[in-house]
Parts: C-alpha cells; sequence; structure tokens
C-alpha cells in the first residue's frame, strides 16, 4: 500500500500480526519503505527501510523503532538500505515516520482488530 503528500508517494507499508493473538503476546511489525519514488534507474538505492514494533503492556498501547537490518531481505526490490533506530530516533525523519504510522494505523480498516 502507498502513502501519499502533495509531492506525491512518499512511502510503502507493510504491516503484519497474528490474528487472533493478543499484542500482549504477539508484536505487529510494521515496515515503511521511505524516500523518492519514480521510475528511473537507481531508485531502489534513494529509498530506506525503517522498522517499528506494535505492542501492548498492561492494556497500554507503544509503538517503537527497531533496528531495521534484518527485514531488509524482505524488501530488497523496493529499498537500498535498511535505517537503524538511532538512525531514526531524534531526527526530523522521526515525526515524519510517526505521523505515518498514526496516519495508517487510524485509516487503514484492516488494521481494527489491533486497535485497543
Amino acid at each position: 500500500m502507498l502513502h501519499h503528500q502533495d509531492l506525491g508517494t512518499v512511502a510503502v507499508y507493510y504491516f503484519s500480526w497474528t490474528v487472533g493473538v493478543s499484542l500482549e503476546d504477539h508484536i505487529a511489525s510494521f515496515d515503511l519503505v521511505y524516500g523518492q519514488w519514480g521510475e528511473e534507474d537507481g531508485e531502489r538505492n534513494k529509498r530506506s527501510l525503517i522498522s517499528l514494533v506494535y505492542y501492548t503492556r498492561d492494556g497500554v498501547p507503544n509503538v517503537s523503532v527497531i533496528d531495521a537490518g534484518e527485514r531488509l531481505e524482505k524488501v530488497a526490490d523496493l529499498a537500498g538500505s535498511a535505517l537503524s533506530r538511532n538512525e531514526v530516533i531524534g531526527t526530523p525523519l522521526a515525526k515524519n515516520v510517526f505521523a505515518m504510522f498514526d496516519a495508517i494505523y487510524v485509516q487503514d480498516m484492516r488494521l481494527a482488530e489491533l486497535r485497543v
């Protein structure tokens, strides 16, 4: 699925979880391929994978950026690099990443089961 801004497509996301299992017991994974999209050669190298996990503890929902390196193989045809947690947290990119997560979480009706 694609996320659009006024400037065009900025990301593709993948959300995966175990249906019917509590987020207390099993986290949901959110992978965001973020960057420049287009038809030019080498566009893949202008995009990075950013990974987050979504879970609950004591009924409280949490989302956290994790190192994306181990997940890059799943989207290697779309992203040229994977960002670590430290490359996202505390940067201007973090604000965009969390805003996209929030928008997707609220608007993608397929995720209704996850909403606490």
